[in-house]
């Protein structure tokens, strides 16, 4: 939004005449306003915005603990044992390496040779 020269104008009276108003105020009057201010200032102040941090940062400590835990003791599955044992023969074997080329096509001939 673009300001004016009227606007500029207005915002700079209306700046000049507020704070004129306010050095004027009564001393009971700027009395009542500071304490209003501290009033609704004070629930800011005495509640601490980081005191629901440390519940949750144990929390999420303790999940990534188990988590952790459960991941590092799991003994794996047979397949798994197995999936390892195929890489460390494909590694160790001789074959050539244009065999590789055509695995699946072997995969595929091995499992239908011993079906029919």
């Amino acid at each position: 939004m673009k300001e004016t020269e009227k606007d500029k104008v207005f915002l700079e009276t209306a700046k000049y005449l507020l704070s004129e108003r306010a050095e004027v105020i009564d001393p009971e009057t700027r009395s009542r306003l500071r304490k209003g201010r501290f009033a609704a200032l004070q629930p800011l102040r005495s509640r601490n915005p980081i005191s629901w941090m440390w519940p949750a940062t144990g929390i999420a400590v303790a999940c990534t603990v188990v988590l952790a835990f459960f991941l590092i003791l799991k003994e794996p599955g047979a397949k798994e044992v197995l999936s390892n044992m195929e890489d460390i023969e494909l590694l160790a074997s001789s074959a050539p390496i244009e065999f590789y080329d055509d695995l699946e096509f072997y995969n595929w001939l091995a499992k239908y040779e011993g079906a029919g």
